[in-house]
């Protein structure tokens, strides 16, 4: 990733913010683009994907590893136009949620953990919204020839 910006903040090792990406995430159960901000937090990659609201902006973070939504931030529309129209502006804003994210993952003992979990959902999003790509089909396949 290009153009990485990374901050230090106490508590959490690091937080990078990186390019600007469009992902095909499960937004309530169906394949939909989700266009944000890639940002790596404890060795993870999440997307922070703003979603318009009646009543204002949410900041939904989806992990790259299970393209399924795993926190959210919400904030108004005034609040997203003056914070978030800077790269700068929109890590001083969003620095709360990747804080609260840190600490979610590192709850479980192992981080390795997570990747299980994470794992676990990407099936559950191929499942819930159907294979892409013969890829999926064939882990889609395997899981349902495990029984589990």
């Amino acid at each position: 990733m290009k153009g990485i910006e990374k901050m230090k903040i106490k508590r959490v090792k690091e937080i990078a913010y990186g390019d600007q990406i469009a992902v095909e995430l499960d937004i309530n159960g169906k394949w939909q683009k989700g266009y944000g901000t890639i940002v790596v937090i404890e060795g993870y990659k999440f997307i922070f994907v703003p979603r318009k609201y009646s009543n204002g902006i949410n900041i939904e973070a989806y992990s790259l590893d299970s393209l399924k939504l795993f926190d959210s931030k919400p904030m108004s529309f005034i609040t997203a136009l003056l914070q978030c129209a800077t790269k700068e502006g929109f890590m001083e804003a969003t620095a709360p949620l990747a804080i609260r994210i840190s600490e979610q993952l590192n709850k479980m003992k192992s981080l390795n953990g997570w990747k299980e979990i994470f794992r676990g959902e990407y099936l559950s999003a191929i499942a819930e919204c159907g294979a892409r790509s013969e890829k999926e089909r064939r882990l889609l396949k395997e899981f349902d020839s495990k029984g589990v």
